[in-house]
């Protein structure tokens, strides 16, 4: 039952939606509400006005004419699944694996994941890996800010208050690199402990962004000898020293400690580096 005197609004245009949440201090928005409506339920949110972006048309997909991928705020993870021929590989496994079951996949939105910004989650480190810049409207106008930049700290994100997210674009080269990806967690209806997204930019480097184990998402650039076709064990020992000397401040909740956070997150790495040298080597196989 939720508790507080909600006035709930369902505005047709971005700019109805920008005025309303400036008119409003404590007006919040709800896309798929996976996230909001829970805690309305239970008495941990109390905003007085809802602002529904349905209605805004942002559920949809484009690939531009140079191969940006661009997604609206309110997509789907079911969305993105079964869009395989758009979105970028990466960003279609992380949907399709997301904790929570088809009943999550169907309602929540890639925008209401990312502007929640949950240390204990994929999606920020998967649009950080994928060099995402997400698009904002507020009063001032129209601006984009990268993935990087995005998230701050845990639940706090680079928009401000009266701005609205409204799409994320995805680089057309960031699309095409061979990645790997890993997600560590307790069960399957669990928040991850720790998520790795590796992407090889070329065959002499790899960028790793690692999450859930940190506040936010962490990205660390590595050298790579080119025929390497998998770790051998003192490489997978190298990169986990390398991450564990980079990263000095580790993400902890009731699910898990800093500490054991910290060594699954060199786990994580690894596999995923693995993975992502396994899906080169099967690209140049075809070639």
């Amino acid at each position: 039952m939720i508790g507080t005197r909600t006035v709930y609004h369902e505005p047709t245009d971005i700019a109805a939606a920008v005025d309303l949440l400036a008119a409003n201090s404590t007006a919040m928005v709800i896309g798929g509400g996976t996230i909001t409506m829970p805690r309305l339920s239970d008495g941990q949110w109390h905003p007085e006005h809802l602002v529904d972006t349905t209605a805004l048309g942002l559920d949809r997909i484009h690939v531009e004419y140079d191969g940006t991928v661009t997604i609206g705020a309110a997509v789907t993870y079911s969305k993105l699944s079964a869009a395989a021929s758009a979105v970028p590989g990466l960003l279609g496994l992380v949907a399709s694996g997301i904790t929570g079951g088809p009943q999550i996949r169907n309602q929540a939105t890639i925008g209401g994941a990312a502007c929640y910004a949950n240390p204990a989650s994929d999606i920020p480190t998967a649009l950080v890996a994928l060099d995402a810049r997400l698009t904002l409207h507020g009063h001032q106008g129209v601006r984009t800010v990268a993935a990087s930049d995005f998230f701050q700290a845990p639940f706090r994100t680079s928009a401000h208050r009266a701005e609205l997210l409204t799409g994320i674009a995805i680089p057309a080269g960031a699309t095409a690199n061979p990645f790997g990806y890993i997600k560590l967690k307790r069960s399957e209806s669990s928040w991850p402990l720790a998520v790795c997204a590796a992407r090889l930019p070329d065959p002499t480097r790899c960028t790793l962004v690692i999450g859930a184990a940190t506040p936010t998402p962490i990205t660390i650039d590595l050298a790579l000898d080119p025929e390497i076709e998998h770790l051998a064990p003192e490489q997978t020992a190298a990169v986990r020293d390398h991450i564990d000397a980079t990263i000095d401040t580790w993400w902890f909740d009731e699910l898990g400690t800093a500490a054991y956070r910290r060594h699954i997150a060199g786990v994580a790495a690894t596999r995923a580096l693995d993975q992502a040298l396994r899906r080169a080597r099967a690209q140049g196989g075809d070639q």
